[in-house]
């Protein structure tokens, strides 16, 4: 499931992410530029998996989201899809997106 507000990140950069191991927050910094930029926040990080081998090329843009889902455990999960063909991937107490000014 992906709200309209997820799909506006296709084709945008992912500048950074950052994981405070201490408080499970995890925010990934997404769309530098003039067109808008987005962090993309979760709560309560249980687990997070990353992998960063570019099977279709380099890319740093962002293909698809897919998430959040809620799942039976009171987490979602939510996927980050690049355009390199890495994939992003997260169980949380909650994730949503905001708008950076």
């Amino acid at each position: 499931m992906q709200t309209e507000e997820w799909g506006e990140l296709h084709d945008k950069t992912l500048v950074s992410l950052n994981l405070d191991w201490g408080t499970g927050e995890l925010r990934m910094h997404v769309g530098k530029g003039p067109h808008g930029q987005w962090l993309i926040v979760a709560a309560g990080v249980r687990r997070f998996e990353c992998t960063r081998l570019d099977p279709w090329g380099p890319s740093k843009l962002v293909n698809d989201v897919r998430g959040p889902i809620p799942l039976a455990e009171g987490v979602v999960w939510l996927e980050v899809e690049l355009q390199s063909g890495d994939l992003l991937r997260l169980e949380a107490r909650n994730a949503w997106l905001e708008t950076v000014d």
